[in-house]
C-alpha cells in the first residue's frame, strides 16, 4: 500500500481511524503526508496536529530514527513529479503485521501476530511519550522527559502564565524574561539545541 499523494490526480491516501472498535465509519484521527519541499508525516485529530515524524532528510524521517534500520521491515520513500509516498514491506513474508489508528488513545499502533499465543502483540506505538506530542509546551518552551516539570522554558524565557504553568497547563508557553538587547557585546550569538523537533 502507498501512503501519500498521487500528484497527477491530486489524490491523497491517508490512514484513518474507525469511530470506535464497533463502528467502521470514519473517525477524526488520521495519518498522512504534509506536502512541502521537505515533506513529513503528521498525525491529526480533525484539523489539530498531534504528532510530527519530522521532515524526510534523504535517509529517514528526522524524528523516526527506528526507520533507519529495522530487522522486520524494508521502508521506501518516493518523491518525484508524479508521486509522494511512503511504503514498507515485511522482510520475513511469513510474519503478519498490521497498523491500527486507535481513535480512543490517539496512537498509531503496530501489532504482530503471535502464532504461539494465537493473539495480536503490540510491537510499537506512536507517539511514544508525552514529549512526542505536538506543541505540548507552547511558544519558546521545550519538552524534556527527564525534567520536572516536563515542559521547560528556553534560556532567557519564563512561563507566560505562572499559575497555569504550576497547574501543568503549559500550552501558552514562555515569554522573554528580560527585554531584547540586540548587538550588545558578548550577548549576541547562537545556541545549539540537539534532539529537538522545532515547530513549523
Amino acid at each position: 500500500m502507498k501512503l501519500g499523494w498521487n500528484l497527477k490526480k491530486n489524490l491523497n491516501r491517508v490512514l484513518r481511524a474507525w469511530k470506535d472498535k464497533n463502528d467502521p465509519s470514519s473517525g477524526d484521527f488520521t495519518w498522512g503526508f504534509v506536502r512541502s519541499n521537505n515533506p513529513e508525516m503528521v498525525m491529526w485529530k480533525g484539523s489539530t496536529k498531534l504528532y510530527r515524524g519530522g521532515p524526510w532528510n534523504g535517509v529517514q524521517f528526522s524524528a523516526a530514527p527506528s526507520l533507519k534500520y529495522n530487522p522486520m521491515f524494508d521502508f521506501k520513500f518516493v518523491y518525484n513529479n508524479d508521486e509522494l509516498y511512503y511504503t514498507y514491506s515485511l522482510k520475513n513474508k511469513s510474519l503478519v503485521s498490521i497498523l491500527v489508528m486507535n481513535q480512543s488513545s490517539y496512537t498509531r499502533d503496530r501489532y504482530s501476530w503471535d502464532e504461539e499465543a494465537r493473539s495480536w502483540r503490540r510491537s510499537s506505538y506512536t507517539p511514544r511519550d508525552y514529549c512526542d506530542s505536538y506543541n505540548v509546551c507552547g511558544p519558546f518552551g521545550y519538552c524534556a522527559m527527564g525534567e520536572s516539570p516536563v515542559c521547560q522554558c528556553l534560556n532567557g524565557f519564563r512561563p507566560k502564565l505562572s499559575e497555569e504553568w504550576i497547574g501543568m497547563d503549559w500550552t501558552k508557553g514562555c515569554v522573554r524574561s528580560h527585554s531584547w538587547r540586540c548587538k550588545e557585546k558578548s550577548e549576541d550569538g547562537f545556541v545549539k539545541f540537539s534532539n529537538m523537533k522545532p515547530l513549523k
